[in-house]
């Protein structure tokens, strides 16, 4: 009987420490691709002319990726490659990406960190 009462009380109080814990841990791994930043440095020469070595678009038309968010940037590849999206230069420079070399990229990009020029 104290177990079925310790479980109403939880149902009753979502908002208990517990969820609170739980919560902060989830936010903490958003995010986290498990890419190798090192890797992806190498890997990413092939980004430069649009995206700029340190992340910084060289072109209005191409997105900053400094300081994006590793899983946005590793899905965004994913879906170029796999014929999801369509970009005249990304689609086939994505395709011959594998999975590995994909998260090594987001993992660089995001590793950057956010500039003041991007806070903008």
């Amino acid at each position: 009987m104290e177990l079925r009462q310790q479980n109403e009380s939880l149902m009753r109080f979502p908002n208990s420490p517990r969820v609170g814990i739980l919560g902060l841990i989830l936010s903490l791994s958003v995010g986290c691709t498990g890419g190798d930043a090192v890797k992806g440095e190498a890997r990413a020469v092939t980004c430069m002319p649009c995206h700029g070595g340190n992340g910084m678009a060289v072109a209005p038309a191409n997105p900053s990726l400094v300081g994006q968010n590793s899983t946005y940037l590793a899905k965004q590849m994913r879906a170029f490659r796999d014929g999801e999206r369509f970009d005249p230069v990304m689609s086939p420079l994505a395709k011959s990406l594998t999975d590995e070399e994909i998260l090594d990229i987001a993992a660089h990009f995001a590793s950057l960190g956010r500039c003041a020029a991007c806070a903008e």
